[in-house]
C-alpha cells in the first residue's frame, strides 16, 4: 500500500502554518487564492483551497478580542423624581440634621442628586458647544 505523494505546495503551507512564518503565510493565502480562480480547479479543490485560505487568512488577521463591557450598576441613591408622597399616602420622615438654619432656595446647593445633575447638565452642554471633528475619508 503507497501512501499518496503530498504536493510540495501543500507542504509548504503546512510548514507555513506550522512554523507561523509570515512571508509564506502571505504567499499561502495568495497561492490558495489563485488554486480557486484558476479555470482547471474542480469543485473538490476549491473546496479544500478556501478552507486553506480561511485559516491561514485567520493565522495573518486574527479576529479582535471580544470586547466585556462590564455592567453598570443602578445608583441607590434618591434620584428626586416622585419623592412627593402620592394622594392618600403617609409622607415619609426624612432624616432630619441639626444645621443651622439657612435661606429658602439654597439647601439644593449642598444636595448631592442636584450637584451630579448640575455637573452632567455642564457635560452635556460642553458637549454639544463643541464643534463636531471631520475625519476625511482616506483615499481621497
Amino acid at each position: 500500500m503507497g501512501t499518496m505523494a503530498i504536493p510540495s505546495e501543500v507542504r509548504r503551507v503546512q510548514a507555513a502554518i506550522d512554523n507561523n512564518n509570515r512571508k509564506e503565510l502571505e504567499w499561502s493565502l495568495w497561492y490558495a487564492r489563485m488554486r480557486q480562480t484558476v479555470s482547471s480547479a474542480r469543485p473538490a479543490d476549491v473546496k479544500y483551497w478556501s478552507a486553506v485560505e480561511q485559516q491561514v487568512d485567520e493565522i495573518l488577521n486574527p479576529p479582535p478580542p471580544k470586547q466585556n463591557y462590564p455592567a453598570r450598576k443602578k445608583k441607590k441613591e434618591i434620584r428626586g423624581l416622585g419623592l412627593t408622597p402620592l394622594p392618600g399616602e403617609t409622607p415619609r420622615r426624612e432624616p432630619t440634621n441639626h444645621q443651622t438654619p439657612r435661606p429658602p432656595g439654597s439647601q439644593h446647593l449642598d444636595d448631592p442628586t442636584f450637584k451630579s445633575l448640575v455637573n452632567e447638565h455642564r457635560d452635556i452642554l460642553t458637549a454639544f458647544s463643541r464643534p463636531i471633528k471631520r475625519v476625511p475619508k482616506s483615499g481621497s
